[in-house]
């Protein structure tokens, strides 16, 4: 559900570990029968990276400041594509 209380009707693929038994993962994606590893949509796909079961502390989510850019989807490709390139000049691949 959104900030405004609008149902979310876009498909997604999740992938979940039911070897886990954690019903645990990003907003909109609990409840599954393991823990949630990636989450895969249209504009976006999130991926854990790391799986603490016994944090320390508590995890806060660092949210984007007014004061910083979103880019887009195209934008973000052509950095990645702009590192890859400059990967493959610099490895000689």
């Amino acid at each position: 559900m959104s900030r405004k209380g609008d149902y979310y009707r876009t498909k997604a693929i999740v992938w979940f570990a039911p070897e886990i038994p954690s019903n645990f993962g990003p907003k909109n994606y609990v409840g599954l029968p393991g823990l949630v590893l990636e989450v895969e949509r249209d504009m976006f796909t999130l991926t854990a990276t790391k799986i603490n079961l016994n944090p320390d502390k508590e995890i806060k989510i660092k949210r984007v400041k007014s004061n910083e850019k979103i880019i887009t989807r195209e934008e973000s490709r052509a950095r990645i594509k702009q590192i890859e390139e400059d990967r493959r000049k610099e490895y000689g691949g």
